[in-house]
């Protein structure tokens, strides 16, 4: 199954939602169960969303990598509409500007997504 993936260009913020376009895009595009691999600090109105961030001071369900949590909902058979990959686009800036937190490698993330998609899901 192939997976389309959405590129949408911004002025770099530290949270992509602070860009309400963005956040009104994406809370449209949303079907079903939603995974936030990247949650952040914003919470999708009107989304069914499972929120994963690994900095604990950000409203998520499950504060861990995002690779793990991706092998974790494999393993548990979980299944999602619609995934949300929107990681820091670089190590540097993980580290200026998330606490120097970053995630495992982003081609990893992105080999397992198909995983857990559910048919006729989408990744955003």
């Amino acid at each position: 199954m192939g997976i389309a993936f959405t590129y949408l260009r911004q002025p770099p913020k530290k949270y992509t939602f602070e860009m309400p376009q963005l956040l009104r895009w994406t809370i449209q595009n949303c079907r079903g169960h939603t995974l936030n691999l990247f949650a952040g600090k914003t919470i999708l109105n009107g989304v069914k969303e499972t929120r994963v961030d690994l900095n604990e001071e950000m409203p998520a369900e499950y504060h861990m990598d995002a690779f793990a949590f991706v092998l974790m909902a494999k393993g548990n058979g979980w299944e999602y509409e619609t995934i949300i990959f929107d990681p820091p686009y670089n190590l540097r800036k993980s580290r200026e500007k998330y606490l120097g937190i970053y995630t495992s490698e982003l081609r990893k993330i992105k080999t397992e997504l198909p995983n857990i998609v559910s048919d006729g899901g989408a990744c955003n």
